[in-house]
């Protein structure tokens, strides 16, 4: 499915960028005045060969973040790295689950310049999360494993097994992990669409429940059922900027009507069924393995 980035040309609000000038996370308390994004705790770590992994800060004193890319001093480098048998990674959230406080935001256009990992065993990803309940995601997600191959999922957490309610596989791109590439997703009342180099690759009904704030993740992960022999330390997940636009009050894609709370239908037996179904058959792809949160969002 091809087609044009719809937002150009329309009175789209920025409402949040960076391209990583500086250190802008919680490593750096001192520059708490400028955060914006937060460590996460365990995720998205999931080797299959008995190799331990740790997200930062670490054990065995590794730092996975390093500012400048693609031969300019900004951009972020999530970097993979295995010392002492035991793989290290970044996990960014734009979140401090700790204090609740943050960036996020319900419906808009969100997107990234990146370079994907290399490697049989790397697993990136741009995310969407949501804060509170219903726990949902929305993930822009790679394997090194097939590099020509993106995955676009939404994910329902509250399932036990992180069910994927919808996913896309889009085959046939360029191997991500030669150059960079721009990752987008536009997501509004009615529809949840995804961007490769500003052109549409998958639209797909937005779900009635997808309709409450999301953090933003950004994460260098591991494995995934991916076997790690073969897999070099040093991979990394670099992103020139990430940058967030909130949808006008009206366009094309949203009207007063659009921007109404969605209200589902009263479910009839066949149609809860069937909908179980789906859940069930459709299986999982991403699972995050991340330690519940010390509070509640």
């Amino acid at each position: 499915m091809a087609g044009s980035l719809p937002i150009w040309g329309q009175n789209y609000a920025l409402t949040f960028y960076d391209n990583f000038k500086s250190p802008d996370w919680d490593k750096y308390p001192a520059a708490s005045a400028t955060i914006k994004w937060w460590n996460w705790g365990q995720c998205c770590m999931t080797t299959t060969d008995g190799t331990s992994t740790q997200a930062y800060p670490d054990t065995v004193g590794v730092d996975p973040y390093a500012i400048g890319v693609n031969g300019m001093k900004t951009g972020l480098n999530i970097r993979l790295i295995e010392k002492d048998k035991t793989w290290v990674t970044g996990i960014l959230t734009s979140v401090d689950s700790t204090e609740n406080k943050g960036f996020t935001q319900t419906y808009g256009y969100f997107d990234i310049e990146a370079r994907m990992s290399a490697g049989p065993a790397t697993w990136p990803a741009f995310s969407l999360q949501s804060i509170g309940s219903p726990n949902t995601e929305i993930d822009i997600e790679f394997y090194g494993s097939t590099p020509t191959l993106i995955y676009y999922t939404l994910h329902d957490k509250a399932c036990e097994k992180s069910c994927a309610i919808s996913q896309s596989q889009d085959w046939g791109l360029p191997n991500m992990t030669y150059g960079f590439h721009n990752y987008g997703l536009l997501w509004t009342p009615k529809t949840i669409s995804f961007y490769f180099d500003e052109q549409l690759r998958w639209s797909t009904p937005t779900p009635w429940y997808f309709n409450i704030p999301m953090e933003l993740i950004l994460d260098n992960g591991i494995g995934n059922g991916q076997s790690t022999t073969g897999q070099a330390s040093g991979a990394d997940f670099q992103i020139e900027y990430v940058q967030v636009f909130k949808l006008p009050a009206t366009s094309a894609f949203t009207t007063a009507e659009d921007l109404a709370p969605s209200v589902p239908e009263a479910p009839t037996w066949a149609a809860t069924l069937s909908g179980f179904a789906i859940l069930v058959l459709a299986g999982w792809r991403r699972t995050r393995t991340a330690v519940k949160r010390a509070q509640s969002l």
